[in-house]
């Protein structure tokens, strides 16, 4: 099992290993924003405050769509990644500006 934290709403949410984000979002009723689910959008930017090790090695979608910045600053996309397991906390990007 593995455990999502929606910090900017103080929701928590177990998933089984493999989940991806926009599921364990589904799964949590949390609010994060989801436009094409396919990687292109970037809506569903998020911030990883921790756990960054327990998730999927960033996509090609994720590499071409998110700047060389919003990578190195432990953002992803939420429709792309994927809880290998452990515990990650995130929160929308839009809470952060």
């Amino acid at each position: 099992m593995a455990k999502v934290i929606f910090k900017d709403e103080e929701i928590s949410v177990e998933v089984e290993a493999g989940t991806s984000l926009q599921d364990a979002n589904d799964k949590a009723d949390a609010s994060v924003p989801f436009g094409c689910t396919q990687g292109e959008c970037g809506t569903c930017l998020i911030e990883v405050l921790s756990g960054m090790e327990h998730l999927s090695a960033l996509t090609e979608d994720e590499e071409m769509t998110m700047s060389k910045e919003e990578k190195a600053a432990n953002y992803r996309l939420a429709c792309q990644c994927k809880i290998n397991g452990g515990e990650v906390e995130i929160q929308p990007a839009d809470e952060i500006f």
